[in-house]
């Protein structure tokens, strides 16, 4: 579903480039780089591998409802401080997709769910399901959500 004032106001980017991430201008300069350099090969390729991912998700879920997973592979960074050096920061935003951003491109509905703490950091459990199939997720994660408080939880 594309709705067309987000798409509008998406569209106003290049007039406040001063507003977008560190992390946002640094994608953008490396896309345009790849693109004028590459001409679309390594875009075709991600397309082409986000296929095979998104197959091999809906072959899992045709076996289980909804696939657990952690969030992230490891226990949540402290956020780095605002004046720290560039290395930190992108390290920082790029370590926390992990698990996640191959969601935004196989599309499978994908909730974070707080299920206990390390050292005062909340720990995430990811739920995935089929296609169109977001209340499942709901459902599994309010029953969660009745029966544990991540809070109490070390």
């Amino acid at each position: 579903l594309y709705l067309p004032s987000l798409m509008k106001a998406q569209s106003r980017w290049r007039d406040m480039p001063d507003e977008l991430s560190k992390t946002m201008k640094l994608f953008s300069l490396q896309g345009e780089y790849l693109w004028s350099q590459y001409h679309g090969t390594f875009y075709a390729k991600g397309q082409n591998l986000s296929r095979r991912c998104r197959q091999a998700y809906d072959a899992k879920l045709k076996e289980y409802d909804i696939i657990i997973m952690p969030t992230l592979p490891y226990r949540a960074p402290e956020i780095p401080k605002k004046d720290c050096d560039m290395d930190t920061y992108i390290a920082s935003a790029l370590g926390m997709v992990a698990n996640t951003s191959i969601f935004d491109l196989t599309g499978h509905p994908a909730l974070n769910l707080p299920v206990a703490k390390v050292d005062g950091l909340p720990i995430g459990m990811m739920m995935v399901s089929k296609h169109y199939n977001e209340a499942e997720i709901y459902r599994a994660a309010y029953a969660w959500e009745q029966n544990h408080d991540w809070r109490k939880v070390n």
